[in-house]
């Protein structure tokens, strides 16, 4: 049966947004650039991530990066350093689509800003004043360490950060209002029958067994560039912008980075690592 594939993006990276216009409903193509980490002190590990259980069965093979989640299944987490693939889907035909709130002035979600905007996205240029730098044909020489091209589908975001009471924080970054932030960017698409991800190996999700899951089946994927330390504690604050430095084609003082909360309360997240995000025209 068809189902519904989801990668969620999260750490130090990149998300490129191409289109013909500025906040295009309607793009045409997107990339996830991890980028390498800035020291061995700040060591950032770029991973894909995806349950066992979604793999088309393969015949005597084993997977050694395999991690037990909490719901006691299997995990495939493979380390992607120097990938540079496209993933690829058979399924039912799509386009890209983007949400973006109505007004680029948008602070935080309402009536015509919806929840999941790549607005709650910090942009490059906007937030941080960088003129991005994207790497050719292939990844050397670059500050990336992988590239994963994103098939035909529709981009958004999850994971807002929150207070406590419920309602998102508000973020003030250098030069610009307070707006809230999202953790993570969600491509997804409808009516896939199979996913191939180009690892060191070949992976093939599929939907043989997603029947067991009722009527409306999702595939989740994770690509993220996290710390390979992770830090325990719920009220976090996003200090890592900084490492994407390597970047910018011109020089980007420390001031730019500056992301301060509008109100000083606690914030209920994850990893507190978002990506940033960059709309490249033809």
């Amino acid at each position: 049966m068809p189902f519904t594939v989801e990668v969620a993006f999260t750490g130090l990276g990149l998300v490129v947004i191409r289109a013909d216009k500025l906040r295009s409903p309607e793009p045409s193509g997107a990339e996830l650039l991890l980028v390498k980490s800035p020291n061995s002190h700040h060591q950032h590990v770029p991973k894909v991530s995806f349950d066992l259980s979604d793999v088309k069965d393969p015949i005597n093979d084993d997977v050694r990066e395999a991690r037990v989640d909490a719901d006691g299944t299997y995990v495939v987490e493979k380390q992607i350093d120097g990938l540079d693939t496209v993933i690829e889907v058979d399924g039912e035909p799509a386009n890209f689509e983007a949400i973006w709130a109505a007004q680029e002035t948008a602070s935080g979600p309402g009536p015509d800003a919806p929840e999941d905007a790549l607005d709650w996205l910090p942009d490059a240029a906007g937030h941080f004043n960088m003129n991005v730098v994207l790497p050719g044909a292939s990844l050397a020489g670059s500050p990336y360490a992988a590239r994963i091209k994103l098939p035909a589908g529709s981009l958004s975001t999850r994971r807002l950060f929150l207070l406590r009471p419920g309602q998102p924080e508000s973020w003030v970054f250098a030069g610009r209002q307070g707006v809230a932030l999202a953790e993570q960017l969600v491509w997804s698409r409808k009516g896939v029958r199979s996913i191939t991800l180009p690892l060191d190996r070949q992976f093939v999700l599929d939907e043989a067994d997603l029947v067991l899951r009722g009527s409306d089946p999702i595939v989740r994927i994770a690509v993220t560039n996290l710390p390979a330390v992770a830090r325990i504690g719920r009220s976090r604050v996003p200090d890592h912008f900084r490492f994407l430095s390597p970047i910018s084609g011109r020089s980007v003082g420390a001031a730019n980075f500056d992301v301060r909360r509008h109100s000083g309360g606690p914030v209920t997240t994850g990893g507190a690592c978002p990506p940033v995000r960059s709309e490249v025209f033809p």
